[in-house]
C-alpha cells in the first residue's frame, strides 16, 4: 500500500454528494422538532454548534443551546454519558426539563 493509494481511497472529495445528503443542517426546516443543543469546552465537535444554532434560529425552531465546562473543568464530547458525575447530571436534567416543556 502506498500513501497515494490511501489518499485516493479516503479522499472526501469523492464523497461530497453523499456528505451533503447526510448533513443535519441541510435537513432543518420550520417543522424540525424542538432541539436541545449542548456541547462542552473540550468537545472536539463544539465548533459545529454555532452553525446549527443559526439554522434553528433561521427556521424558528424552538431550541436551547448550552455550553458545559470551563477552563478548569475541561469536559469532552460525551461527558454527559458518565452518569456518576455532577456535570452529567446537570446536563441530562437540563435536557429532560427542556423536553418535558415540549412533550408533556
Amino acid at each position: 500500500l502506498s500513501w497515494r493509494a490511501i489518499e485516493e481511497d479516503y479522499s472526501l472529495d469523492r464523497y461530497e454528494e453523499e456528505l451533503e445528503k447526510i448533513d443535519v443542517i441541510n435537513g432543518i426546516t420550520d417543522v424540525y422538532p424542538p432541539t436541545f443543543c449542548m456541547t462542552a469546552v473540550a468537545d472536539f465537535q463544539k465548533e459545529q454548534a454555532p452553525a446549527l444554532v443559526r439554522k434553528l434560529m433561521d427556521c424558528n425552531v424552538p431550541f436551547v443551546y448550552r455550553m458545559f465546562g470551563d477552563k478548569v473543568n475541561q469536559l469532552g464530547h460525551v461527558f454527559h454519558c458518565d452518569i456518576k458525575t455532577i456535570d452529567a447530571a446537570q446536563c441530562n436534567d437540563a435536557e429532560c426539563d427542556f423536553f418535558r416543556e415540549f412533550c408533556f
